[in-house]
C-alpha cells in the first residue's frame, strides 16, 4: 500500500518537474527568438569604451555619436552625394548606413574610430551578429561587431591597419548601442551638411 503511494507521488513529481523544464524551455526560446530577429535597421546612440560602458557620461567613453542602419542599401548617386569619399570595404558591398562620431576624454584615444567624424557605412549580419564598419581608407579601419540587446547592439570594435597605419595599440573596445528611433536619412544629410561647413 505504501509502495504503491510512494510510487504514485514520485510520478506526480517527475510530471510536474518535467513540465517545468518545459515551459523553462519554451521562455528562453522565446527570449532568445525576440532578440535575434530584432530588427536592425534604425537609429542608434553609440558609445565606444575602453572598458565598461556604464552610461554616455563615464570616464571610459572614448569615442561616441550616432548611427543609422537601413533595411535596404542607398544607391550610389545618394551614397557619394552624403559622402563623396565613401570606400567600399568588400567587393560587391552596397551602402545601407551612415553614422557621426565624436572624440572624448581631449582625444586621448588613439584608434580610428571617431577619425573620419561623419560617413556612409555598410552593415551585414554575419552568424547572429551584425558587422558595421566606422572607419575605412585604403589602408585602415575600424570594424564593429554587435549582437543584438533588448534595446539595441552590443559588442566590441578594434581598429586594423597595414604598414605605416597599423595601429599603435591595437586594442578591443566595449560597444553599446542603444536604439532611439526609425531609421532616417534626413540625419545622414544633416550630419553631411555640418560636416561640409566644418570643413571649409
Amino acid at each position: 500500500m505504501y509502495s504503491h503511494h510512494a510510487s504514485k507521488v514520485r510520478m506526480n513529481v517527475l510530471q510536474f518537474a518535467l513540465a517545468v523544464a518545459v515551459i523553462a524551455s519554451s521562455v528562453q526560446d522565446t527570449e532568445a527568438t525576440d532578440v535575434d530577429h530584432l530588427p536592425a535597421d534604425g537609429v542608434y546612440e553609440i558609445l565606444i569604451c575602453q572598458g565598461l560602458c556604464a552610461s554616455a557620461s563615464s570616464p571610459n567613453v572614448e569615442v561616441k555619436g550616432h548611427i543609422v542602419l537601413f533595411a535596404q542599401p542607398l544607391s550610389r548617386e545618394v551614397a557619394l552625394r552624403l559622402d563623396p569619399f565613401y570606400l567600399p570595404g568588400r567587393a560587391r558591398e552596397e551602402p545601407n548606413g551612415c553614422y557621426e562620431l565624436a572624440l572624448q576624454n581631449g582625444g586621448s584615444y588613439t584608434g580610428y574610430a571617431g577619425g573620419k567624424p561623419y560617413g556612409v557605412t555598410a552593415w551585414y549580419y554575419w552568424q547572429n551578429e551584425i558587422v558595421v564598419s566606422l572607419y575605412r581608407s585604403p589602408d585602415a579601419g575600424y570594424d564593429a561587431t554587435l549582437r543584438p540587446t533588448f534595446n539595441g547592439f552590443a559588442g566590441r570594435g578594434i581598429s586594423w591597419g597595414f604598414g605605416e597605419a597599423e595601429p599603435s595599440k591595437p586594442e578591443a573596445q566595449t560597444i553599446v548601442a542603444r536604439r532611439t528611433g526609425d531609421a532616417n536619412i534626413a540625419l545622414c544629410e544633416e550630419w553631411a551638411v555640418r560636416t561640409q561647413h566644418r570643413n571649409r
